[in-house]
């Protein structure tokens, strides 16, 4: 049996990705556990970054995603984040709230 659904409107918290928000977009999605053994210091992470095609990488329980300049970043309703086109969020999401906290949801 076909059957037309439509999607439960969760609001979910969102910033995107500029390509020179870095210090902004890691404060949103939180660094990973191993950050600190990784890189030295911001800067050594924002050269990091800008020499791989300044492409911000997120860590997800399915693998790692990458988003670049013009992407969205969302946080999911269990805290998971992941990027999605700003075609694609522009047709699937209307901002109804902007500068909130959202980190419990």
């Amino acid at each position: 049996m076909i059957v037309t659904v439509q999607k439960r409107p969760i609001p979910v918290s969102a910033m995107q990705w500029k390509g020179d928000n870095l210090a902004e977009v890691l404060e949103f999605t939180g660094k990973h556990p191993k950050w600190d053994s990784w890189f030295t210091s911001f800067a050594e992470y924002e050269q990091w970054v800008k020499k791989d095609r300044n492409v911000f990488k997120i860590i997800t329980n399915h693998g790692t995603v990458e988003a670049v300049p013009g992407d969205w970043i969302l946080r999911s309703p269990t805290g998971e984040h992941y990027p999605i086109s700003d075609e694609l969020f522009q047709q699937t999401y209307d901002i109804f709230e902007t500068d909130v906290d959202r980190r419990h949801i």
